[in-house]
């Protein structure tokens, strides 16, 4: 039946809505007093696909685990779904970029804690930095791709949370403007803590780049750009899922499927074989972002013995072993691949060798359990 005047996806997500439909009720099935609404994602929650997907799948279940802990029954909603329909008040509301007007803005107590949970840069930063490199890319090559992670903007409700959980850095978190009160930096995690690798292997020459959605975003167009040069001396291995992104990999297809030192791997799963056999042929993991939260394909790059190199924008500092372009420039970045593909081989075995510790160490699961439970325990939930 066909209903005149209604768009139907938003009839349809108005009685998915109503019917309950994408909301989680109670999902560790307890019975206590105080309750809690996590406004993120619910995949993890439905069925336990494979966690090396993406980080935030155990992170979202891990999440859940420790707010009921303490003490609340929990239900999850998508962050994304403005029809979700809510019977509750609740105590706690952690939401990602949360809105003015979500739909459980009618379900919060008046004494309710409100936690933004946030997961990369500020939407101000993050769009402005992706039209750029959108309008660069239109200069260089004559051609306007689609931006493909611009996120709603902030608005007034956003400032009365009563605390902020950013994942990322001080470089993160100062593209927020106008929040100064309970900022705490949310560590992520990598998944390939069992990556064991013969780091005698590796090629100075050879660099992986892995990324999810958005290549313009994260710089892969300007990586393909300088590997595709005549006579270009080192190997780029291209990671992700890319080929997701028709207008992309089409417009890159001679790069991408034609050119002998560029190889298209595709998705690859980091606790694969293949994973393994890419961590210990190539010495570097090059990725110019524009904007990040905590990058986590460079921690699974790290835990494989990979040094990162990256923008400072991708959430990272020198001290976590991450080799820090000065900027994005075409020209910069190719200096900086020439100069780290002539390092004596013995400096990039030591170096992988520490990138591995730190990643397995530092930026663990259980790191970030502990950072998530410190910022709840400051706030006394």
């Amino acid at each position: 039946m066909m209903l005149v005047g209604i768009n139907p996806t938003v009839f349809k997500g108005k009685v998915n809505g109503f019917l309950g439909r994408n909301v989680i009720t109670n999902y560790f099935d307890t019975k206590y007093e105080k309750k809690a609404l996590i406004s993120y994602i619910i995949v993890p929650f439905q069925n336990h696909q494979n966690d090396n997907v993406h980080q935030n799948f155990w992170q979202a279940r891990e999440m859940a685990r420790i707010v009921s802990n303490k003490g609340y029954d929990v239900d999850i909603i998508p962050y994304y779904d403005p029809y979700v329909h809510l019977k509750k008040k609740y105590d706690l509301v952690i939401a990602q970029f949360p809105k003015d007007v979500d739909c459980f803005s009618n379900n919060i107590k008046e004494n309710a804690i409100k936690i933004a949970y946030l997961t990369t840069s500020s939407p101000e930063f993050n769009n402005a930095a992706e039209l750029s490199r959108i309008d660069q890319m239109e200069k260089r090559r004559g051609v306007r791709l689609e931006p493909l992670r611009q996120i709603p903007e902030l608005t007034d409700d956003f400032y009365s949370y009563d605390a902020f959980f950013v994942m990322g850095n001080e470089t993160t978190l100062s593209t927020y403007k106008g929040i100064n009160k309970n900022c705490f930096l949310i560590k992520n995690h990598t998944n390939a803590i069992d990556c064991s690798i013969d780091v005698n292997k590796k090629k100075s020459n050879n660099f992986m780049f892995i990324g999810s959605v958005g290549q313009v975003h994260k710089g892969l167009d300007i990586l393909l750009e300088i590997f595709s040069e005549e006579g270009f001396p080192c190997n780029l291995y291209v990671l992700g899922a890319y080929k997701n992104e028709r207008e992309f990999y089409e417009f890159y297809d001679i790069e991408l499927n034609y050119t002998k030192n560029i190889f298209s791997e595709g998705f690859v799963d980091i606790s694969s074989s293949k994973f393994k056999e890419l961590s210990e042929k190539c010495s570097y993991m090059i990725m110019p972002s524009c904007s990040e939260g905590m990058a986590g394909s460079v921690l699974d790059a790290m835990a494989g013995g990979v040094i990162p190199i990256v923008s400072k924008n991708c959430g990272y500092d020198e001290e976590d072993g991450a080799v820090i372009l000065d900027n994005c420039d075409a020209e910069t970045i190719r200096s900086f691949i020439i100069s780290y593909s002539k390092k004596p081989l013995d400096w990039i075995i030591e170096k992988c060798q520490k990138e591995v510790e730190i990643a397995r160490v530092k930026y663990s699961r259980e790191q970030y359990t502990k950072s998530l439970e410190e910022a709840f325990d400051f706030l006394k939930l």
